[in-house]
């Protein structure tokens, strides 16, 4: 991976940060995965751009969720939120759901990062849909049903609570059967 990241493929930047930052093989190094998730991101990989998007919403990198112990490493940021949001632009732009998920969550919330906007995060939920990511379409089928950034259409919001539940979306079977 090295070589081929030298030579400007992202997903080998990418790949080599999530060693370096799991300790595959080599030492773990955070500092030398965080440099790498950025000149993967440099490079559009989608990956890279979602990891420093974590890097800067939790101030801390995230690669550790599948281990069990989701926040956990060894190297720290000051959170910076409009930081965040940018690299999950990046992310979702790219092609990443998850990069997707979270700069919506951003516009819903309009706590941590952009201002506030419904109408922005049900169009960034519907992309995160797209993707396949399951609570993107829960998330958005929420906002169907009740009328918040998108219109008020039950029919569209049963269509994704079913979407979602058929990707694995429990919560989601529960809504969709309550729907008429």
């Amino acid at each position: 991976y090295t070589k081929s990241c030298e030579m400007g493929h992202g997903q080998s930047c990418a790949n080599l940060a999530f060693i370096y930052g799991y300790g595959s093989g080599v030492a773990e190094d955070d500092t030398r995965a965080a440099t790498l998730f950025s000149k993967a991101c440099d490079s559009g990989n989608a990956d890279g751009c979602l990891q420093l998007g974590w890097l800067y919403d939790y101030g801390m990198m995230h690669w550790e969720f599948g281990k069990g112990n989701p926040y956990v490493s060894g190297i720290e940021t000051e959170r910076d939120y409009i930081r965040a949001a940018a690299f999950f632009a990046k992310a979702c732009d790219a092609g990443s759901a998850e990069g997707c998920f979270n700069l919506a969550e951003k516009y819903a919330s309009g706590q941590y990062g952009p201002v506030q906007d419904d109408s922005r995060a049900a169009e960034i939920y519907d992309k995160a849909c797209y993707f396949g990511y399951a609570r993107g379409c829960s998330k958005l089928a929420i906002r169907y049903q009740y009328g918040v950034g998108a219109g008020r259409e039950v029919w569209e919001a049963k269509k994704l609570y079913t979407k979602a539940c058929s990707m694995g979306d429990e919560s989601a079977c529960g809504e969709a059967a309550k729907l008429q």
